[in-house]
Formats: C-alpha cells, structure tokens, sequence
C-alpha cells in the first residue's frame, strides 16, 4: 500500500505528531480548511489543538461523519467536537464547524444533504484530513457494507447502518481520495488486524473502504500508529 507508517509508543505521541503536522499546515492570517475524523480516537489531538494559540476564526472543521441525533446525545460527533475542542477554547476564537445537525425527522434527511451539499462544494478538497479507522475498515461513515453509493462529487452522503437506529451524514469517497494529504490516526488493540491489512503489499480483489481510499488517492497519506494497533 502507498502510505507512510509511524508508529509511537502511545496514544498520547501519537496525538502529539498528528498536532505538530496540523500546526505545519495551517496557514496564520489564511483561510484554512481540514476534515476532522469523530469517534473517540481523536479526543487527545483534540485536547492539544485546544492548547495551540491559533487564529481559529479563519478556520473551518468539517467532521467527516455525523449521525443525526441530537448533540447531547453520546453519538454526536459534533457534541464531542464542542466538548473536547471549542469549549475549552477562549474567548470568541472559534472555528467554523459543518455538519451542525442537532437532529431531524428522517423525512427531512434529503433536503438537509442537499442543502449542505450545496453550501459545502466551495470548501472541498480540503487543505487535509485528519481520519480514523474502524476495526472493520470502515474510515468517515464509509461502511464495508454499506447498500449506499458513497461515491461522487457531492461533498457529502446519507449513510444507514442495519444495527442503528439513526441516519448519518459522511463525506464522500471521491472527496476524500481528491485530498492533497490524508492522515490516519489509528489506535488500540482492536485495530491490530486492519492495520495488518494495511502493511500487505498486495492489493485487496475486495478492498474495504479504507483500502479504497489509500489506493485511489491523489496525495500523500500518513498512517499514525500507536503500539498498541501495531500487529505481531
């Protein structure tokens, strides 16, 4: 596979090394753009980019999934984000953030993602993004089986798992591989078998999204690793 891997000793350098490469790609007194990956992974980059004297308000994050639930809900991406990110910042040095959705009746679900499809298309590709990867290879909300075309243009798709109650919001394969450069934060003991995939040189004849990404992409792609999702 074409990536770079590195591997840290734990969770917390691992954080420390997906800061420092923010820091060397946003641009002070610029209009900045990054995908930003939900979950848990993330939180410690998140608390460090919380730390950083940096003008936010020229900044945009867009998360690159959210489920539509109301953001006091636990599966909020966008609740996570503001906890562990904007409301520890001070004063008003705050991002521009997308998807904002506190929730909405299903039957509105095409009329919100066209729209967001339409007052996102300027902010795409992004200067980068910043992604986790699910133990199934699942990377955004870009599901290994997914019935969902998540291919084309549009910035975003509407993603349905069979298990969940709710829908999702995800950015688009096609964005993401258009992407001048990708990083993978990927930790824990139950990634050991995707990262594992991932170090093959041969490709996959049914590649899982991740894979998918990682192949088609345009840019450079940094794998960040902690020892703990480094396999045997």
């Amino acid at each position: 596979m074409n990536f770079e891997l590195q591997v840290f000793s734990t969770e917390n350098d691992l954080a420390n090394s997906a800061k420092e490469i923010f820091v060397d790609l946003h641009l002070p007194g610029r209009d900045n753009t990054f995908i930003v990956p939900g979950g848990r992974t993330p939180i410690p980059f998140f608390h460090k980019l919380a730390r950083l004297t940096l003008d936010w308000n020229r900044t945009t994050l867009i998360l690159s999934d959210e489920r539509l639930v109301s953001e006091e809900s636990p599966d909020s991406n966008i609740g996570m984000l503001k906890k562990n990110f904007v409301d520890l910042l001070e004063g008003n040095n705050n991002p521009y953030l997308v998807p904002v959705v506190n929730g909405f009746p299903t039957e509105q679900s095409t009329k919100i993602l066209d729209s967001l499809n339409y007052s996102t298309k300027s902010l795409v590709p992004p200067k980068a993004a910043f992604l986790g990867i699910g133990s199934d290879g699942h990377t955004a909300s870009l599901f290994p089986d997914s019935v969902e075309d998540y291919t084309g243009a549009n910035p975003f798709c509407m993603c349905k798992r069979f298990s969940e109650p709710f829908e999702r919001i995800s950015i688009t394969m096609d964005i993401l591989c258009s992407t001048p450069r990708i990083i993978f934060l990927v930790s824990g003991v139950t990634k050991k078998s995707i990262v594992k995939k991932l170090m093959k040189s041969t490709k996959s004849p049914n590649p899982l999204p991740v894979q998918q990404v990682i192949e088609n992409s345009v840019g450079e792609i940094m794998v960040l690793c902690d020892n703990s999702a480094l396999p045997e």
